[in-house]
């Protein structure tokens, strides 16, 4: 005797089974992993027709997993703020809708946290105007409570770019150095409006005497360029003693110049000295 099911697979991925009545009776056993409506026939060895019209209903079994169908854009940029449908799906063990399951379903990115119930076992969250400015990467977690299991979660990763160049921070001067000698290095970072360095930024940044007696020597090297954000100045001479402002700036896309100043002092016997980074000032 062969019960045949007339459109989709068993759990084995045949189509058919086969078995020898005994007393005249046949009892299958069915395993089908894809809920749905099914129709099955059962034939005799002479394939003679026996019943055409068996149907059954496979329901899903109880929530296990999830799987993200409409996900959050991996990347971003600093202060852009997120608007975004996000879908989830709550499956059984075979991937089948668990349309039953009613518990309480959330999103977390970074500290923040949405949650959502799912309707015929899809949860969406409506993630409207999150802004992240501190670029990085944060964890963007998707958690659903299972009665008597560990919760079903699925984890990424969020990475937040840095926005466009927007200043330049002297962040490292030398304490002493001589007037005609090279003096330590002038490092700055290149930070977006946010504050974080911009680490793909190439740019070629500058130096000069905005204010002072004298100037750089002719051998100075007055330009510099940015590796990940960051600018080193290490060929540096003053020609004469006094006081002196250092102005760093970087011309970025929008044609503004952002600056930041340094002070520098020159003795009368040619020692000079740092005095720190008091001043700052944007524009030309």
């Amino acid at each position: 005797m062969t019960l045949t099911l007339l459109k989709g697979r068993f759990a084995d991925g045949s189509d058919h089974v086969t078995l020898a009545p005994r007393d005249g009776k046949a009892t299958f056993p069915l395993k089908i992993n894809e809920a749905g409506h099914y129709w099955l026939r059962v034939t005799d060895s002479a394939d003679t027709l026996i019943d055409n019209f068996i149907s059954l209903t496979v329901k899903p079994a109880a929530a296990r997993v999830l799987k993200v169908i409409e996900p959050l854009p991996t990347t971003v940029t600093a202060g852009t703020p997120i608007t975004q449908k996000v879908a989830v799906a709550v499956e059984d063990a075979f991937g089948n809708l668990a349309t039953q399951y009613k518990g309480l379903v959330t999103l977390t990115i970074g500290a923040k946290t949405y949650s959502a119930r799912p309707n015929h076992g899809i949860a969406r969250f409506a993630v409207d105007n999150l802004e992240i400015r501190r670029a990085g990467s944060y964890a963007v977690t998707v958690k659903a409570p299972l009665p008597g299991h560990a919760p079903a979660t699925v984890r990424s990763t969020l990475k937040v770019t840095p926005a466009a160049a927007s200043t330049v921070e002297v962040i490292s001067t030398p304490k002493t150095g001589t007037a005609g000698t090279a003096l330590g290095a002038v490092i700055a970072l290149i930070k977006d409006e946010y504050g974080n360095v911009c680490t793909s930024d190439e740019s070629i940044v500058s130096i000069k005497v905005k204010g002072g007696p004298g100037d750089f020597t002719p051998e100075s090297i007055l330009t510099a360029k940015a590796v990940a954000g960051v600018v080193t100045f290490s060929n540096l001479k003053l020609n004469t003693s006094g006081d002196y402002i250092l102005a760093v700036w970087h011309a970025h896309a929008g044609g503004i110049s952002p600056r930041r100043h340094c002070r520098c002092r020159c003795d009368a016997v040619g020692r000079a000295a740092i005095a720190g980074l008091p001043d700052s000032g944007r524009g030309v």
